[in-house]
């Protein structure tokens, strides 16, 4: 399993200890937060040793994107083992707003797919994000996931009905055809 992962524009790697406080930081942009559930520091440092952990026992997690032309950190993207309720892998990215709009989450997430296609026995991948998210969703179709609204679900971790993090909208791509890379 090949790390890191270089895109033309972009390198995926591990995330280290020097990317916690780039990553809190990272969290605490309130944009990101419309989509996102809010977090406290310790719960932050606590999903970020986790995701550590993760990529130690897994080979994968959430990884580090940051620009091949400089080195600078503009978001994370990433594979998630199955949780809640679900039994496949999950896609997940979050990129610093000054990078919103460049197609770096789109060419970060396509890299991820790939790698966990070659690397991974998993049939298909999921992605989540709430109905409202329509930039997700837009980077979700263009990297060729599809919805599939027979598997929206209430998230689990939300706090009651009126959350508006509650509804999830569930996209799916499966592994394409042909022999493994």
């Amino acid at each position: 399993m090949t790390l890191p992962i270089l895109t033309p524009r972009l390198i995926l790697r591990p995330r280290i200890e020097a990317d916690r406080e780039p990553a809190w930081a990272l969290a605490c942009e309130p944009a990101g937060q419309v989509h996102l559930p809010v977090q406290d520091r310790a719960t932050f440092d606590a999903r970020f040793d986790q995701q550590i952990a993760a990529q130690a026992e897994r080979g994968f997690s959430i990884w580090q994107v940051v620009r091949a032309s400089d080195g600078a950190r503009v978001g994370l993207c990433g594979l998630i083992a199955p949780r809640h309720h679900h039994t496949e892998l999950e896609i997940g990215w979050r990129f610093h707003v000054e990078h919103w709009g460049q197609g770096y989450a789109s060419e970060a997430a396509k890299a991820a797919l790939d790698w966990g296609f070659a690397n991974l026995a998993d049939e298909s991948i999921i992605a989540i994000t709430s109905p409202a998210n329509t930039a997700s969703r837009r980077v979700m179709e263009r990297i060729g996931m599809t919805h599939a609204p027979a598997e929206d679900f209430d998230h689990p971790d939300s706090p009651g009905p009126d959350d508006p993090l509650r509804a999830c909208v569930l996209y799916r791509i499966r592994r394409p055809k042909g022999p493994r890379a």
